[in-house]
């Protein structure tokens, strides 16, 4: 009885291992997303090409005393601004625009979209700070009177927190009336 007991008591450590083990080695990832569009737009642009400008010149034959001048008809030829024309120009924008959050041993991970809502910034390993564009000034940092969420991971999901009119951070604000921003699960 006392070895069955003891080989019970050897099995549940054991057990108890294994589970801090995996709980430990269950690392979160969060990896900010940086998107690129294509901008094209159309400018009117100065065209240059050669003009010419004729004038006379008086050339004299015998200098000093110039007894012997005629005037010349000369030509100068220089760069100038012929027309305008329409030129594309194109270059590539590029800014984030999402945060994707994963763990080693799931096979779900949690996707913020936030390039149409604002700005968000990594706080902390498991801080994801946002701040609205509509009524703050989307530096990813959140001060008093802007729009802001807060999205904290932990090793069970996100958990996600507002504030406006507050200096602390709740899971509903009254002053918050924007579209709430989510961290939503997609497959990995």
């Amino acid at each position: 009885m006392k070895n069955k007991t003891m080989a019970l008591l050897s099995m549940v450590a054991l057990v108890l291992i294994a589970t801090i083990i995996v709980a430990q080695s269950n690392t979160t990832y969060l990896k900010r997303i940086i998107g690129c569009k294509n901008i094209t737009s159309s400018i009117m642009e100065p065209l240059y090409g050669n003009c010419t400008r004729d004038y006379t010149e008086r050339v004299c034959q015998d200098p000093p005393l110039n007894t012997t001048c005629q005037n010349e008809a000369k030509t100068h030829t220089y760069k100038c601004i012929t027309s305008t024309g329409t030129v594309q120009k194109s270059s590539l924008d590029c800014s984030p625009n999402s945060f994707e959050i994963s763990r080693e041993l799931t096979t779900l991970k949690h996707k913020i979209e936030f390039s149409d809502w604002g700005m968000c910034t990594q706080e902390s390993d498991n801080v994801i700070i946002c701040d609205s564009k509509f009524d703050g000034n989307s530096d990813g940092k959140c001060t008093s009177g802007e729009s802001c969420t807060k999205f904290l991971v932990t090793s069970d999901g996100v958990e996600s927190y507002v504030r406006n009119s507050r200096d602390d951070w709740v899971v509903g604000d009254d002053s918050f009336f924007l579209e709430k921003l989510q961290a939503l699960e997609v497959a990995k």
